[in-house]
């Protein structure tokens, strides 16, 4: 089964971007590293969510291709 390109753009579209509110001790430490400008801490922390989305997309992706067809979460 070939992964209809409209499918793989809805399963981008309907990742969640950050489900929940933002714990208070996260929140905390992002504030932190700002504070103490520490770039590579704030770099660090930005590649982990980029790796982290790209995985979940991956993921969505190819259970379309093998027909597992999941609920994708709504954003609404």
């Amino acid at each position: 089964m070939m992964v209809e390109l409209k499918d793989a753009l809805k399963a981008v579209d309907n990742e969640t971007e950050l489900p929940g509110d933002m714990p208070n001790d996260l929140f905390t430490f992002v504030s932190l590293m700002v504070l103490a400008n520490d770039r590579e801490g704030i770099a660090s922390l930005f590649r982990d969510a980029v790796r982290s989305t790209k995985a979940s997309i991956r993921r969505r992706v190819e259970e379309l291709e093998r027909g597992e067809r999941l609920p994708i979460p709504s954003m609404n």
